[in-house]
């Protein structure tokens, strides 16, 4: 079975992560969470990905002048772990439109 590849957005403490993580554990779920992605650099979501062995990635968004530079380095993030599917997991931040439509992805 072919497993959707999964990008988590992450702020915090990560417990919704944790259970979307918990659920990928199992053979039969359909998706592979590749990589989680924060923009705190202080969130315990990081530390959830480190001990369940998923790559995580910080993009803090106070590292970019304009909301939607931010949004293109997630973006860009995401394109680099091949990222199918998008799950905002306690993501505090509202996607501009810059995001919008999606970027395509080159494999």
């Amino acid at each position: 079975m072919n497993k959707v590849r999964i990008g988590v957005l992450a702020s915090g403490s990560g417990s919704n992560f944790g259970a979307i993580a918990q659920q990928a554990q199992a053979p039969t779920y359909p998706g592979e969470i590749v990589v989680l992605i924060c923009n705190q650099a202080q969130a315990q979501a990081r530390e959830r990905a480190r001990t369940l062995g998923i790559p995580e990635e910080l993009v803090a968004n106070r590292d970019y002048a304009q909301r939607e530079d931010h949004d293109r380095a997630v973006v860009a993030a995401l394109q680099k772990h091949r990222v199918e599917w998008v799950v905002m997991a306690g993501w505090m931040r509202v996607a501009t439109p810059s995001c919008w439509p999606p970027i395509p992805i080159a494999f």
